[in-house]
């Protein structure tokens, strides 16, 4: 599987460079879709050791000057052990850092540019928002306690709400759209 993503990177035109153990299989993530509907996903996966998440730390800080914007997506599940020192030495290089974040500790995240939780997410850090006005509210002060740029609070259905201390928050609808499965060959 590592195999196979490293060959669809490469073809995307994607240099590839992955932090590996030989112990330590691919996640690999299974959809099951029936006339364009998935049925179901089935997760092949098991906790990576924590020299893993040490290699990954080692490998993104090697790839700093590359880039232009660090993303994290947090899956929590143990390959960002170092994301606090991460985070830190993006920032000191001058790069952004956009997080899509997982779990209630939301301080390990701690002076990332933006924060992109999807409504449960953020909710289970600051508590249930009634409306949009305590939704900013908590929001802003999340901000500044973590000294993050901003959140990008995705709302499912209703849209999404990008908070910047400091700026008038920008409330997005929703645009429904079917959407199917790409057929693999």
């Amino acid at each position: 599987a590592g195999e196979r993503l490293a060959d669809l990177c490469r073809a995307a035109a994607v240099e590839p460079a992955f932090a590996t153990a030989a112990d330590h299989e691919t996640v690999v993530k299974l959809r099951v879709v029936s006339h364009n509907q998935q049925l179901v996903r089935l997760d092949f996966e098991k906790s990576p050791p924590a020299a893993l998440g040490e290699a990954v730390a080692r490998l993104a800080r090697q790839r700093l000057a590359d880039c232009a914007v660090v993303v994290i997506s947090d899956y929590a599940k143990g390959a960002l052990g170092e994301v606090r020192t991460l985070i830190a030495d993006a920032r000191r290089a001058g790069k952004q850092v956009i997080v899509d974040p997982k779990g209630r500790d939301f301080a390990r995240y701690a002076g990332a540019s933006l924060l992109t939780p999807n409504l449960l997410e953020f909710e289970t850090v600051v508590g249930t928002c009634t409306d949009l006005a305590e939704l900013v509210t908590r929001a802003e002060a999340l901000c500044r306690r973590h000294d993050f740029e901003g959140l990008l609070v995705t709302r499912g259905e209703a849209g999404m709400s990008l908070v910047r201390p400091g700026h008038a928050p920008l409330h997005l609808e929703a645009q429904s759209r079917d959407v199917f499965d790409v057929p693999r060959s």
